[in-house]
């Protein structure tokens, strides 16, 4: 994996370019609201329409916007190993489409931040923080917060600036969930206490689960593991998903955002068949 560091093409997205909830009756109940970060090579209409067909749109109201990056189309060599493949034979990716990233950059996983360019992992993290606090500013507050692989790490790298306390962009929220968790390197790690969801694939590619094995080293809350039978892929909210959700969002209720969890370390692991 590559540890060459270049500098990053930033274009800002207008926030108001998002995917909002549908409004509910009040003979609905409230969904918890979530900000939800897609993944690379893909944009929100490509994360509404995954997050729909696996259930967890009937779990979460989500607020997605697109990312802050222009970027390409998946490779032809990547669209097996990120789950792009399947959409690519049904239609629903479209080539013509237009793409986006975080910036948040894969090849410097196994990069140590300290070998990292300080210019580089600052614009990266000025630029999503900045576009956060926007969001949560025009669409908040929101619950909790949710991404997909490179989303999801940009999400973290925030909650580090907000543990750190040079932030308070993504406000009180209660919980956080990543699908195929990892750690950018540009990142400076922080220990967490926010009730955390982490979901992973058992065949995705080797260095997302080295990556995945390593992501709970950065929590000392209430910390729990989802292992699906996939690979890099939205899993389906099946019932023993949706239980471990629940118990997030009971751990959510005792805990904010910059608040430490009495007790010790709570990390648990799940897998299914």
């Amino acid at each position: 994996m590559s540890t060459q560091v270049t500098d990053i093409e930033a274009l800002a997205s207008d926030t108001r370019s998002v995917i909002l909830p549908s409004a509910t009756t009040g003979s609905v109940p409230k969904k918890p609201r979530v900000l939800f970060f897609h993944g690379q090579y893909t944009n929100p209409k490509i994360a509404f329409y995954l997050l729909h067909v696996t259930g967890f749109t009937k779990v979460f109201d989500f607020v997605i916007p697109r990312a802050i990056y222009d970027d390409i189309a998946c490779p032809n060599n990547l669209r097996d190993s990120v789950g792009l493949a399947p959409l690519i034979r049904k239609g629903v990716y479209d080539f013509n489409d237009t793409f986006f990233s975080w910036g948040a950059r894969w090849d410097l996983t196994s990069t140590r931040p300290c070998d990292i360019s300080t210019e580089i992992s600052a614009r990266y993290l000025h630029d999503n923080i900045r576009y956060v606090k926007n969001l949560v500013e025009q669409y908040g507050p929101f619950d909790g917060i949710m991404g997909m692989c490179e989303g999801g790490t940009t999400l973290q790298a925030v909650m580090f600036e907000q543990a750190a306390g040079r932030t308070n962009a993504l406000g009180e929220i209660k919980f956080h969930i990543h699908l195929a968790a990892w750690t950018s390197g540009l990142s400076r790690p922080r220990m967490l206490s926010l009730p955390t969801l982490a979901i992973g694939g058992r065949n995705d590619l080797r260095d997302f689960q080295e990556a995945f094995k390593r992501y709970k080293n950065n929590f000392n809350g209430y910390y729990a593991e989802f292992m699906h039978s996939g690979g890099h892929n939205y899993p389906r909210v099946t019932r023993a998903l949706k239980d471990e959700i629940q118990k997030l969002l009971a751990a959510g209720h005792t805990s904010g955002m910059l608040l430490p969890l009495p007790g010790q370390p709570s990390h648990r692991r799940l897998q299914i068949a």
